[in-house]
């Protein structure tokens, strides 16, 4: 076995590398895959605000009824008041 690489940094041209690797893969093994990448997802972004002002805010895709979740973030002065929470509650069915 070769050796395992550490790195603690972004390595952009390896994420792309194994993201393209995982797609033809996926592809290859299975339709739903090639479908969702063909016509993509349902893009949806939620965010709570005080005027002007950003509390919290969400990020993603839906795609076979679930929720991929690019970025969530609730600012520091409103963490633990349930914000994340209610942006996640506002998309269950």
């Amino acid at each position: 076995m070769n050796p395992i690489q550490v790195r603690h940094s972004e390595n952009t041209a390896f994420r792309d590398q194994l993201d393209k690797a995982l797609a033809k893969h996926n592809d290859s093994e299975s339709h739903w895959h090639r479908d969702i990448r063909a016509h993509g997802g349902e893009p949806v972004e939620l965010e709570i605000r005080d005027g002007d002002r950003l509390q919290a805010g969400l990020y993603g895709e839906i795609y076979w009824e679930s929720l991929e979740i690019d970025r969530l973030w609730v600012a520091p002065e409103c963490r633990r008041q349930g914000l994340a929470t209610a942006l996640l509650q506002r998309l269950e069915p």
